[in-house]
C-alpha cells in the first residue's frame, strides 16, 4: 500500500489511527478497492509500544510523542 496526494472524493473514509489502519486493510481485503483514505487530524503522534515502557518508568512520557505537521495528515 502506498500514498497517494490528496483528493477530494473517495469511495471510503476511515477516521482514525492504529485502529483506522487495521479496518482500512480490511475493507479494501473485503471489498478489492484502493480507493480508501484515512485521516487522522493530530498534531501529535504516539507510539503505542512504548506505553509499556512508560507505565515501567523505564522512559518519560515525551518518548513516546511525536509532533506531527500538517503536511503528515
Amino acid at each position: 500500500m502506498t500514498a497517494t496526494a490528496p483528493k477530494d472524493h473517495y469511495q471510503v473514509l476511515v477516521l482514525g489511527g492504529t485502529v483506522g489502519v487495521t479496518v482500512a486493510a480490511q475493507l479494501r481485503r473485503k471489498l478489492k478497492t484502493y480507493d480508501v483514505a484515512i485521516a487522522r487530524p493530530s498534531t501529535k503522534h504516539y507510539y503505542q509500544p512504548l506505553w509499556t515502557l512508560v507505565g515501567a518508568g523505564v522512559f518519560p512520557r515525551g518518548h513516546a510523542q511525536k509532533r506531527r505537521s500538517k503536511a503528515d495528515w
